[in-house]
C-alpha cells in the first residue's frame, strides 16, 4: 500500500509547474543594482530615454506586455545571452531570435 506522503510526493514531482523565474521583485531589484553601477553619464541618458521613471520602474515590461499581441515583436527583446568574457554587446548576436 502506498503511503499518503509518497502520493503527495509523486503529484508534486509529475506535476508541471510555472516558473516564475525572477518575478516583479528580482526584475526590480537587478534593475537598482545596475542602476547604481552606471556611469553618470548613461544614468543621463536613461532619464532623458525615460523621464520621471526609473530602470526598476520599467524592468518588469516585458512580463507585462508578453501575452499582448500588439507586442511580438518585442519577443526577441525579453533577454538576451552573452558569452562569459565578452568585452561587448552586439544586440544581433545575443539576443534570442523567436519566430513573430
Amino acid at each position: 500500500m502506498v503511503s499518503k506522503l509518497t502520493r503527495a510526493l509523486f503529484v508534486l514531482i509529475v506535476t508541471p509547474c510555472t516558473a516564475v523565474a525572477w518575478g516583479p521583485d528580482g526584475h526590480k531589484i537587478t534593475a537598482t543594482i545596475a542602476t547604481a553601477n552606471l556611469t553618470p553619464k548613461v544614468q543621463a541618458q536613461i532619464r532623458d530615454l525615460l523621464g520621471d521613471q526609473t530602470l526598476a520602474d520599467v524592468s518588469t515590461w516585458a512580463d507585462e506586455i508578453k501575452s499582448d499581441p500588439t507586442y511580438r515583436w518585442a519577443d526577441r527583446l525579453h533577454y538576451a545571452n552573452v558569452e562569459p568574457g565578452s568585452k561587448e554587446f552586439a544586440l544581433s548576436r545575443e539576443v534570442v531570435s523567436t519566430p513573430v
